[in-house]
């Protein structure tokens, strides 16, 4: 992922990978992320 994030939503993707949304970083962020684990 290119943000650390905390307190953010996360759902498993039936290809395996995880869909990361909103949560707090340095700031609060709207933006979402796949991550290949």
């Amino acid at each position: 992922m290119s943000v650390g994030r905390n307190q953010h939503g996360a759902t498993l993707l039936p290809d395996g990978k995880v869909l990361v949304v909103a949560g707090f970083g340095a700031s609060y962020l709207s933006s979402a992320e796949l991550y290949r684990p």
